[in-house]
């Protein structure tokens, strides 16, 4: 009934996937750049019984299912049967792998595989990546560009279901036991997880590290080869560690983390969970002043307040911080982080760069700009969902994670390579703001930090005429460490003779002191006290001691006869007197007068960026939404007569191990197979000639022209 009849037609083809031309030229592209040569040569896994697969086979299976966003392997596997021998055909390779044989390998796949993965990753990062050096910064308001990075941790939780543990029924094993492992959830619906720390460069949107772990995750690990990697990315665009900050949350807000990020040079933003700051009698004098507290802007019921710098290296900071208070009322307070005091729900922030770089609200408003890092790790999700279980091995599902940040990078150099003239956007991020106030850095507890923190940051300090010049004071508050003190034990005579004492043994640096005798004592141990101060440890050989002739003098009656001398070197962290911050405080108000002038005056706060969103999906629509036309060509070939049998080695009849070469042969594709060729709309000139530009880029080719206004 009705005006539409169904009709069923014997004979059909199966549906070619949409996503076959973006994989076709992905694939071109692996295979004509070097990539796939360098992979069979650099990338090797052992496996127990490796059948005829390599790993380039299950890369081009891995690369194509990272294209095709479909939600699980079985899916992919489906659509991907009418054009296995096609894809496979992109490598010259003959047979394709099953999910099973997929299985199997990233199973066997281990850490050495993924780290060679993960090194050919950043090379081409290196080669084909989009040049940031002379047109993606924010600019402060000094004038200083740098370069943002964001990083943090994704889950991806695993449902669980109840087995029971009675003796009438086998004992449990779940596969997912080993790569994940109870820990945070968040959102997420699940009895076990795993974390993945993410890397990306905040204006190019490009992934340049992922690292994941069971459970929470190695948080001061992946932490630190997040910011190796960061530092790799900077040497490679040409640019010092110092051009660049780092935006990271509460995770990483402890004073032991935020100590790894100081120790790295790079600079940070990052909100703190270190509460026992509120504590700390600097922030205590300046909260209880009642001025200095200012509107956040975009939030109405919430205040901040520039603290200024805190230096606590006996919590375990290795540089002083700048410290960031942002107070609301409790009664108005909807989230949960936070410290609740006295009718107020106190967060915290901390930074490395100073006030005449950024002012508190620069550094709010920065922060919470992070949320487009949330947004790319959504937008994620919802294109490839790089967090998908693709293995229940931690290896195995780490090289899977790899490859699919590899082709979120791929669309993104491809958009910008088809786009005739790159667009990069300028935003106007905060408008011209007055520098601080003089009295703002004369604060007795904050003035010596103040004069470290210019001299760290490179600030080059001239006196103008007329001023107060830098006396040795001064010079000796720019030092955090006083000079070399030696504690060693003084007792008594011994016998006729004095026994030798601190005046006795001199310090030449932080590595060396020499002994009375003139011999040479290394360091053995160095620790940082509970106040700041520092302690050296300094040994020599027993067999050295026990030989000399003034051992009677330097070592302890109460000694067996079998250890050499021991010493100790203490220097102490400098604490500045009122005298020299007097001092200091004309010196500052030099330095902020030439701060003033015209051509350092205060400066805009502009980001550049690209759209990198608008350019990868420009690219994904451009491919899918049409026909895609296969043809059949005949080969090149002459075939064998029939009955030919193809000469063998003893060594291959007698069966033995294949070497790596061998491998790769029983796979390769044969000449006399069936030939393909895929046929593209009309009108996509511009994205074969973008992949040609693409193909032959050099390291530094593709340089960002430099943007002004």
């Amino acid at each position: 009934m009705g005006s539409v009849e169904i009709g069923v037609e014997g004979s059909g083809e199966k549906r070619i996937p949409e996503w076959l031309g973006e994989a076709v030229l992905y694939g071109k592209y692996w295979s004509e750049s070097g990539l796939v040569d360098r992979l069979g040569s650099r990338v090797k896994v052992n496996r127990g019984r490796m059948g005829q697969y390599e790993v380039k086979d299950y890369v081009l299976l891995l690369n194509s299912y990272a294209i095709s966003g479909e939600a699980s392997l079985k899916e992919y596997f489906k659509v991907r049967e009418p054009v296995s021998e096609l894809l496979m055909g992109l490598w010259e390779r003959e047979r394709c792998p099953v999910a099973s044989s997929l299985s199997r390998f990233l199973r066997d796949v281990d850490d050495r595989s993924v780290e060679a993965l993960r090194g050919l990753f950043e090379e081409e990062m290196g080669q084909k990546g989009i040049r940031v050096r002379a047109g993606m910064w924010m600019t402060d308001r000094m004038g200083n560009r740098y370069l943002m990075f964001d990083v943090d941790g994704t889950v991806k939780a695993v449902r669980q279901r109840y087995v029971s543990e009675s003796d009438r029924y086998p004992r449990a094993r779940r596969r997912s036991a080993e790569v994940s492992n109870p820990g945070y959830r968040g959102r997420k619906r699940g009895e076990a997880v795993r974390t993945r720390t993410t890397v990306a460069v905040a204006h190019t949107s490009e992934w340049i590290g992922s690292y994941g772990s069971a459970g929470n995750g190695d948080v001061a690990g992946d932490l630190g080869r997040s910011l190796a990697r960061m530092q790799g990315y900077l040497e490679t665009q040409s640019l010092r560690v110092s051009h660049g900050i780092v935006r990271l949350d509460g995770l990483y807000g402890s004073p032991k983390l935020v100590s790894q990020v100081q120790q790295n040079g790079i600079g940070y933003l990052m909100r703190s969970r270190d509460y026992s700051l509120l504590k700390h009698p600097v922030v205590v004098a300046r909260m209880q002043e009642t001025e200095g507290w200012e509107a956040v802007e975009g939030r109405e019921l919430e205040q901040r307040k520039d603290i200024g710098y805190i230096e606590d290296a006996g919590r375990g900071y290795s540089s002083p911080f700048r410290l960031i208070v942002v107070r609301t009322p409790e009664a108005q307070h909807n989230g949960r982080i936070g410290k609740r005091y006295k009718g107020q729900v106190y967060e915290l922030f901390i930074t490395s760069q100073s006030a005449s770089s950024l002012q508190s609200g620069d550094v709010l408003s920065l922060y919470f700009g992070r949320g487009g890092f949330e947004r790319r790790l959504k937008e994620e999700d919802e294109e490839q969902e790089t967090d998908r279980w693709c293995s229940w091995s931690g290896s195995g599902q780490e090289f899977w994670q790899i490859l699919s940040q590899w082709v979120w990078n791929w669309r993104v150099w491809m958009g910008w390579q088809q786009a005739e003239s790159p667009p990069v956007r300028q935003t106007l991020w905060s408008e011209v703001k007055a520098l601080p106030e003089v009295e703002r850095l004369e604060s007795e507890e904050m003035l010596p930090l103040s004069l470290w923190l210019l001299r760290e940051q490179h600030c080059p300090v001239k006196v103008p005429a007329g001023k107060t010049p830098p006396t040795p004071m001064v010079a000796k508050a720019w030092e955090r460490y006083g000079p070399f003190e030696m504690k060693t034990e003084r007792v008594g005579e011994a016998g006729e003779l004095k026994r030798y004492g601190s005046e006795d043994f001199q310090v030449i640096d932080a590595e060396r002191v020499v002994c009375p005798a003139g011999y040479e004592m290394s360091q053995s141990s160095s620790r940082q006290e509970e106040n700041g101060d520092r302690r050296y440890q300094f040994s020599l050989s027993g067999t050295i001691c026990q030989k000399c002739e003034v051992k009677g003098r330097c070592l302890s009656p109460q000694t067996q006869g079998k250890s050499g001398k021991r010493v100790s070197v203490v220097q102490r962290q400098y604490r500045a007197d009122p005298q020299t911050i007097r001092i200091c405080s004309a010196f500052v108000r030099s330095v902020i007068e030439r701060l003033s002038e015209p051509n350092i005056s205060p400066q805009a706060i502009v980001w550049r960026d690209i759209a990198a969103t608008q350019l990868r999906r420009e690219w994904r629509q451009q491919l899918a939404g049409h026909e895609i036309e296969i043809q059949l060509l005949p080969s090149e070939t002459k075939r064998d007569e029939p009955g030919a049998v193809g000469m063998q080695s003893r060594h291959q009849r007698e069966h033995h191990r294949l070497s790596w070469e061998e491998r790769e042969e029983r796979n390769r594709r044969d000449p006399d197979a069936l030939r393909w060729k895929v046929m593209l709309w009309d009108g996509v000139e511009t994205l074969v000639q973008a992949l040609q530009r693409l193909i032959a880029q050099k390291p530094g080719v593709s340089e960002v022209s430099a943007v002004t206004g």
